[in-house]
């Protein structure tokens, strides 16, 4: 109050001694100024709108916090890992020395499973695909590995990502190295779910046809799927096309 005063005294002997021409605003600007220092360290930050002076609501974001499953065979690296994942906002939620104990957690309790390897071997491989049949969890693998060949088996094997945390570790190659692992992953998966709906479809259309078959000639399943197999043998065609030709001869002559 008693800074306040005096920056007050100074702007009005500046007013007495002829200069008139420092508006209100001018005033209340500089005011601001003069006082910005103290406001900040007393933390409220204002921001000078026009001939106002109105408080900054200013808010931290609640930084994010993960619950996890921690997976370690080490147990002195074990706790250690633990202190480290809690410093950096994780919540380890239970903590195993293998996947196999990690099966008897209840499901819904975490957001991630923390798998640590020394190294990506076969070992590795074993346990990541353990884990993913476990649950649905994604599997974070932090491993002081980082050759790509090893990155690209251990995405293959089921991880979603992988941190190396070695000395010597490149962490945005492999970071490029499990991008294009895991893409290679799901376009696989892709290419595997739509030969499922192909082989899907062709089964719906073989079925149709031997209903037809059946229909008409007053035949069992199984003969009417033999004569289609028959037809499909002597013309060097896919059952499906067989099935497809007699579909259309029905729908063609009703």
């Amino acid at each position: 109050m008693r800074l306040l005063k005096i920056w007050t005294l100074l702007l009005s002997s500046c007013d007495r001694a002829g200069q008139r021409s420092i508006s209100r605003r001018r005033q209340a600007r500089f005011l601001g100024i003069g006082l910005a220092p103290f406001l900040l360290i007393s933390f409220q930050p204002f921001v000078v709108l026009g001939d106002a002076v109105a408080p900054m609501d200013v808010r931290l974001k609640e930084p994010q916090r993960f619950r996890a499953l921690l997976v370690d065979a080490d147990q002195e690296r074990h706790r250690f890992l633990r202190s480290l994942l809690e410093d950096r906002g994780f919540l380890v939620v239970a903590s195993f020395a293998n996947v196999e104990a990690m099966r008897a957690s209840p499901p819904g309790i975490a957001d991630l499973l923390i798998l640590y390897a020394a190294t990506l071997d076969h070992d590795t491989c074993e346990q990541i695909r353990a884990a993913r049949q476990a649950g649905s969890l994604p599997i974070l693998l932090v491993s002081e590995g980082d050759a790509p060949g090893d990155v690209a088996v251990a995405i293959e094997a089921g991880a979603d990502s992988i941190l190396p945390i070695g000395i010597t570790a490149d962490r945005f190659r492999c970071a490029a190295h499990s991008a294009m692992a895991t893409f290679a992953r799901m376009q696989g998966a892709d290419e595997q779910i739509e030969a499922l709906q192909r082989e899907l479809e062709h089964r719906k259309l073989v079925e149709r046809a031997k209903g037809i078959l059946m229909t008409q000639r007053r035949i069992s399943e199984q003969d009417a799927f033999r004569e289609i197999q028959q037809r499909s043998m002597e013309r060097n065609i896919p059952m499906p096309d067989v099935a497809r030709s007699i579909i259309a001869a029905k729908e063609l002559l009703g």
